[in-house]
């Protein structure tokens, strides 16, 4: 971790350096053989030869430094996801696409605009956005809403089923208001895994205000 650290200070602008062909070919090598990124534990090469992996690693933003292209900034992503490594808060960074999750979206646009890691909607919207809306004027909110596919960030506030055995969730907005999200029964197994406090990014069809409740429909958990 030490050796792969101060590779990192070399590739830095203000070292005044770069990774050195030496260097490089570690990686390389090293990717090759392990790919990546990966969790620990017992690791096999082509030749079925195995080694004892100690830690979880992640490779993936060293190789989008080299080379920010398709296939790279997809690997950073992935290993995100997998919990190997983690994004950084939003800041001033030398290189935000491999720092922080809104950097990373940016630089994957220029690159491959039309990815599958960018949700297919009408629009984005926070839960608490969405809410406020309704809350100001409804037919207006229907105008703007109701019926588009949309992104929407909120916290999880209670999780259940409805009087018709429907799975869902609330994004919790103020004390009795909330986004309630439906799910398929095939979401179960996702949603067993949420808990209160989450925060979580779903795509659903807005389907307007019921009693004080905003409803989404068709929902799944965007990741």
């Amino acid at each position: 971790m030490q050796f792969v650290a101060k590779c990192g200070a070399l590739a830095m602008p203000t070292a005044n350096g770069g990774l050195p062909e030496e260097i490089i070919d570690v990686f390389v090598r090293y990717k090759n053989k392990f790919n990546a990124s990966g969790a620990k534990g017992m690791a096999h090469d082509a030749n079925m030869n195995s080694q004892q992996i100690k830690y979880d690693y992640d490779l993936t933003p060293f190789f989008a430094l080299l080379n920010p292209n398709k296939q790279n900034l997809e690997a950073v992503y992935e290993a995100k996801n997998k919990g190997l490594s983690e994004w950084n808060e939003k800041g001033n960074y030398t290189y935000p696409f491999i720092a922080t999750k809104e950097g990373f979206l940016a630089k994957l646009k220029e690159v491959d605009p039309n990815s599958k890691l960018f949700p297919k909607v009408d629009m984005e919207v926070s839960a608490s956005d969405l809410y406020s809306a309704y809350e100001a004027n409804e037919v207006s909110a229907d105008q703007q809403y109701k019926g588009k596919r949309l992104l929407i960030t909120g916290v999880v506030g209670s999780i259940g089923k409805d009087i018709l055995d429907a799975p869902y969730f609330s994004l919790k907005i103020d004390y009795l208001q909330s986004v309630n999200c439906y799910f398929d029964d095939k979401n179960n197994k996702v949603l067993s895994q949420l808990s209160k406090g989450q925060k979580v990014q779903i795509i659903g069809t807005c389907a307007g205000l019921t009693l004080k409740d905003v409803v989404v429909k068709d929902c799944e958990l965007w990741e």
